[in-house]
Protein backbone atom coordinates (compact mmCIF):
# COMPACT_ATOMS: atom_id res chain seq x y z
CA UNK A 1 0.00 0.00 0.00
CA UNK A 2 2.94 2.35 0.60
CA UNK A 3 3.51 4.96 3.25
CA UNK A 4 0.57 7.16 4.24
CA UNK A 5 0.97 10.93 4.27
CA UNK A 6 -0.04 11.13 7.95
CA UNK A 7 2.44 8.50 9.20
CA UNK A 8 5.55 10.68 9.43
CA UNK A 9 6.76 14.17 8.57
CA UNK A 10 9.23 13.21 5.84
CA UNK A 11 9.03 15.48 2.79
CA UNK A 12 7.47 12.87 0.52
CA UNK A 13 4.18 14.70 0.02
CA UNK A 14 2.95 18.08 -1.19
CA UNK A 15 -0.26 19.74 -0.01
CA UNK A 16 -2.49 22.11 -1.96
CA UNK A 17 -5.30 23.95 -0.13
CA UNK A 18 -8.24 25.23 -2.15
CA UNK A 19 -12.00 25.69 -2.23
CA UNK A 20 -14.38 22.82 -2.86
CA UNK A 21 -15.35 24.25 -6.27
CA UNK A 22 -11.72 24.48 -7.38
CA UNK A 23 -10.89 21.03 -6.00
CA UNK A 24 -13.78 19.47 -7.93
CA UNK A 25 -12.61 21.20 -11.11
CA UNK A 26 -9.03 19.96 -10.56
CA UNK A 27 -10.16 16.39 -9.96
CA UNK A 28 -12.58 16.35 -12.90
CA UNK A 29 -9.97 17.73 -15.32
CA UNK A 30 -7.04 15.80 -13.85
CA UNK A 31 -4.88 18.91 -14.00
CA UNK A 32 -3.61 21.95 -12.11
CA UNK A 33 -3.26 25.25 -13.96
CA UNK A 34 -0.39 27.62 -13.27
CA UNK A 35 -1.21 31.00 -11.78
CA UNK A 36 -0.03 34.49 -12.66
CA UNK A 37 2.24 36.27 -10.18
CA UNK A 38 0.02 39.32 -10.50
CA UNK A 39 -2.59 37.31 -8.57
CA UNK A 40 -0.21 36.25 -5.79
CA UNK A 41 -1.32 37.02 -2.24
CA UNK A 42 2.17 38.40 -1.55
CA UNK A 43 1.98 42.11 -2.38
CA UNK A 44 5.72 42.21 -3.15
CA UNK A 45 5.25 39.62 -5.91
CA UNK A 46 2.21 41.37 -7.36
CA UNK A 47 4.15 44.57 -7.97
CA UNK A 48 7.95 44.46 -7.80
CA UNK A 49 10.08 47.54 -7.48
CA UNK A 50 12.89 47.41 -10.03
CA UNK A 51 15.88 49.74 -10.11
CA UNK A 52 17.97 49.37 -13.26
CA UNK A 53 19.56 51.21 -16.18
CA UNK A 54 17.41 49.15 -18.55
CA UNK A 55 13.68 49.82 -18.76
CA UNK A 56 11.97 48.62 -15.59
CA UNK A 57 8.91 47.80 -17.68
CA UNK A 58 10.91 45.39 -19.86
CA UNK A 59 12.35 43.54 -16.84
CA UNK A 60 8.93 43.35 -15.22
CA UNK A 61 7.48 42.02 -18.48
CA UNK A 62 10.00 39.17 -18.57
CA UNK A 63 9.43 38.28 -14.90
CA UNK A 64 5.68 38.16 -15.49
CA UNK A 65 6.13 35.60 -18.27
CA UNK A 66 6.68 33.10 -15.46
CA UNK A 67 3.71 31.37 -13.87
CA UNK A 68 3.62 29.32 -10.70
CA UNK A 69 1.98 26.61 -8.63
CA UNK A 70 2.23 26.64 -4.85
CA UNK A 71 2.15 23.74 -2.43
CA UNK A 72 3.07 23.31 1.21
CA UNK A 73 5.50 20.75 2.56
CA UNK A 74 5.83 19.31 6.08
CA UNK A 75 8.19 21.05 8.50
CA UNK A 76 8.05 20.51 12.27
CA UNK A 77 4.37 19.66 12.00
CA UNK A 78 2.04 18.11 9.46
CA UNK A 79 0.76 20.66 6.96
CA UNK A 80 -2.86 19.58 7.36
CA UNK A 81 -2.68 20.55 11.06
CA UNK A 82 -2.03 24.22 10.23
CA UNK A 83 -5.33 25.98 10.82
CA UNK A 84 -4.04 29.20 9.23
CA UNK A 85 -3.63 27.49 5.86
CA UNK A 86 -7.16 26.12 6.05
CA UNK A 87 -8.31 29.64 6.84
CA UNK A 88 -6.32 31.48 4.15
CA UNK A 89 -6.72 29.14 1.20
CA UNK A 90 -9.55 26.68 1.87
CA UNK A 91 -12.60 28.88 2.19
CA UNK A 92 -12.01 29.76 5.84
CA UNK A 93 -11.71 26.15 6.92
CA UNK A 94 -14.61 24.89 4.81
CA UNK A 95 -12.56 23.73 1.84
CA UNK A 96 -10.29 20.97 0.63
CA UNK A 97 -6.63 19.96 0.88
CA UNK A 98 -5.24 17.86 -1.96
CA UNK A 99 -2.26 15.65 -1.08
CA UNK A 100 0.21 14.60 -3.78
CA UNK A 101 3.15 12.23 -4.07
CA UNK A 102 6.03 14.72 -4.30
CA UNK A 103 8.37 12.62 -6.43
CA UNK A 104 5.69 11.74 -8.97
CA UNK A 105 4.42 15.30 -9.16
CA UNK A 106 7.92 16.72 -9.77
CA UNK A 107 8.52 14.12 -12.49
CA UNK A 108 5.25 15.09 -14.15
CA UNK A 109 6.28 18.75 -14.00
CA UNK A 110 9.59 18.04 -15.72
CA UNK A 111 7.76 16.65 -18.75
CA UNK A 112 6.14 20.02 -19.54
CA UNK A 113 7.73 22.06 -22.31
CA UNK A 114 9.29 25.37 -21.30
CA UNK A 115 11.74 26.87 -18.81
CA UNK A 116 11.05 25.14 -15.48
CA UNK A 117 12.32 25.54 -11.92
CA UNK A 118 11.15 24.02 -8.63
CA UNK A 119 12.08 24.00 -4.96
CA UNK A 120 11.36 25.17 -1.43
CA UNK A 121 10.94 28.84 -0.67
CA UNK A 122 13.63 30.38 1.55
CA UNK A 123 12.42 32.83 4.16
CA UNK A 124 14.58 35.76 5.27
CA UNK A 125 14.17 38.26 8.05
CA UNK A 126 16.11 40.84 6.02
CA UNK A 127 14.21 40.13 2.80
CA UNK A 128 14.19 43.00 0.32
CA UNK A 129 11.72 42.71 -2.60
CA UNK A 130 13.41 45.41 -4.68
CA UNK A 131 15.39 44.15 -7.66
CA UNK A 132 18.60 46.18 -8.01
CA UNK A 133 20.59 45.79 -11.20
CA UNK A 134 22.92 48.32 -12.75
CA UNK A 135 24.90 45.83 -14.85
CA UNK A 136 22.31 45.40 -17.61
CA UNK A 137 23.14 47.59 -20.59
CA UNK A 138 20.47 46.52 -23.07
CA UNK A 139 17.23 44.59 -23.39
CA UNK A 140 18.97 41.49 -24.80
CA UNK A 141 20.53 40.85 -21.39
CA UNK A 142 17.23 40.70 -19.50
CA UNK A 143 16.29 37.07 -20.25
CA UNK A 144 19.73 35.63 -19.24
CA UNK A 145 19.65 37.80 -16.11
CA UNK A 146 16.25 36.50 -14.95
CA UNK A 147 17.20 32.87 -15.67
CA UNK A 148 20.48 33.20 -13.78
CA UNK A 149 18.93 34.93 -10.76
CA UNK A 150 15.69 32.94 -10.59
CA UNK A 151 16.29 31.81 -6.99
CA UNK A 152 16.46 35.37 -5.64
CA UNK A 153 13.53 36.50 -7.79
CA UNK A 154 11.11 33.58 -7.35
CA UNK A 155 12.23 31.47 -4.39
CA UNK A 156 12.88 33.95 -1.58
CA UNK A 157 10.18 35.56 0.57
CA UNK A 158 9.81 37.47 3.81
CA UNK A 159 9.99 35.57 7.09
CA UNK A 160 6.33 36.60 7.58
CA UNK A 161 5.34 33.73 5.25
CA UNK A 162 7.44 31.01 6.89
CA UNK A 163 4.46 29.17 8.38
CA UNK A 164 3.32 28.28 4.86
CA UNK A 165 6.44 26.16 4.26
CA UNK A 166 5.93 26.67 0.54
CA UNK A 167 7.20 24.43 -2.22
CA UNK A 168 6.93 26.15 -5.59
CA UNK A 169 6.93 25.20 -9.28
CA UNK A 170 7.52 27.95 -11.85
CA UNK A 171 7.36 27.80 -15.62
CA UNK A 172 7.96 30.09 -18.58
CA UNK A 173 6.11 28.56 -21.49
CA UNK A 174 4.74 29.78 -24.81
CA UNK A 175 1.70 27.62 -24.08
CA UNK A 176 -0.75 29.95 -22.33
CA UNK A 177 -2.78 26.95 -21.19
CA UNK A 178 0.20 25.09 -19.69
CA UNK A 179 -0.97 22.78 -16.94
CA UNK A 180 0.29 20.02 -14.69
CA UNK A 181 -1.14 16.54 -15.25
CA UNK A 182 -2.02 15.15 -11.80
CA UNK A 183 -3.51 11.80 -12.79
CA UNK A 184 -2.11 9.02 -10.58
CA UNK A 185 -0.29 11.60 -8.39
CA UNK A 186 -3.01 12.09 -5.78
CA UNK A 187 -2.66 10.15 -2.51
CA UNK A 188 -5.37 11.86 -0.50
CA UNK A 189 -8.17 14.43 -0.42
CA UNK A 190 -8.81 16.00 2.98
CA UNK A 191 -12.19 17.59 3.71
CA UNK A 192 -12.41 19.96 6.66
CA UNK A 193 -15.69 19.49 8.52
CA UNK A 194 -17.05 20.81 11.85
CA UNK A 195 -17.51 18.27 14.62
CA UNK A 196 -21.30 18.50 14.44
CA UNK A 197 -21.53 17.43 10.79
CA UNK A 198 -21.85 13.77 9.79
CA UNK A 199 -19.31 13.24 7.02
CA UNK A 200 -21.53 10.65 5.28
CA UNK A 201 -24.18 13.34 4.85
CA UNK A 202 -21.72 16.03 3.79
CA UNK A 203 -22.30 17.39 0.27
CA UNK A 204 -18.51 17.62 -0.18
CA UNK A 205 -18.00 13.97 0.74
CA UNK A 206 -20.88 12.72 -1.39
CA UNK A 207 -19.79 14.75 -4.44
CA UNK A 208 -16.10 13.86 -4.20
CA UNK A 209 -16.79 10.17 -3.66
CA UNK A 210 -18.14 10.07 -7.24
CA UNK A 211 -14.75 10.99 -8.74
CA UNK A 212 -12.26 9.51 -6.27
CA UNK A 213 -12.14 6.24 -4.33
CA UNK A 214 -13.31 6.51 -0.74
CA UNK A 215 -10.03 5.04 0.55
CA UNK A 216 -8.39 8.35 -0.46
CA UNK A 217 -11.02 10.57 1.15
CA UNK A 218 -10.17 11.90 4.60
CA UNK A 219 -12.07 14.05 7.07
CA UNK A 220 -10.24 16.57 9.23
CA UNK A 221 -12.46 17.34 12.19
CA UNK A 222 -12.70 17.58 15.97
CA UNK A 223 -13.65 14.46 17.88
CA UNK A 224 -13.64 13.95 21.64
CA UNK A 225 -12.05 17.37 22.07
CA UNK A 226 -9.12 16.65 19.72
CA UNK A 227 -8.33 17.48 16.10
CA UNK A 228 -8.06 14.26 14.13
CA UNK A 229 -8.09 12.67 10.70
CA UNK A 230 -10.74 10.12 9.77
CA UNK A 231 -10.69 7.68 6.86
CA UNK A 232 -13.92 5.80 6.11
CA UNK A 233 -15.09 6.60 9.62
CA UNK A 234 -11.95 5.32 11.35
CA UNK A 235 -9.56 7.56 13.26
CA UNK A 236 -6.14 7.28 11.59
CA UNK A 237 -4.40 10.35 13.07
CA UNK A 238 -3.09 10.96 15.65
CA UNK A 239 -1.90 7.49 16.56
CA UNK A 240 -3.23 5.67 19.57
CA UNK A 241 -6.68 5.55 21.14
CA UNK A 242 -8.84 8.65 21.29
CA UNK A 243 -8.54 10.59 24.57
CA UNK A 244 -11.16 9.89 27.18
CA UNK A 245 -13.75 12.62 27.49
CA UNK A 246 -13.49 14.45 30.80
CA UNK A 247 -16.72 14.56 32.75
CA UNK A 248 -17.23 17.52 35.08
CA UNK A 249 -19.51 16.57 37.94
CA UNK A 250 -21.49 19.22 39.79
CA UNK A 251 -20.27 20.06 43.30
Amino acid sequence: MGEKFYENKKNKFLYHFTTFKSAKSILDSGSLHFGNFRKSNDIFEVSREIISKVSEKEISKEINRYKFLSFSINDSSFVFEKNSLWGYYANKGKGICLVFDKEKLCNSFKKINGIKRLGKIKYRKDYCPTIFNYSLDNKNEIIPYVRKNYKEIFFVKSLDWKLESEYRLIINSEDKKAHLNIKDLLVGVIISLPQSENYQESKYYLDLSTCIEKSKLYIYTTKDGEKCLLNEGKRVFPEGPAPKRKVHLPI
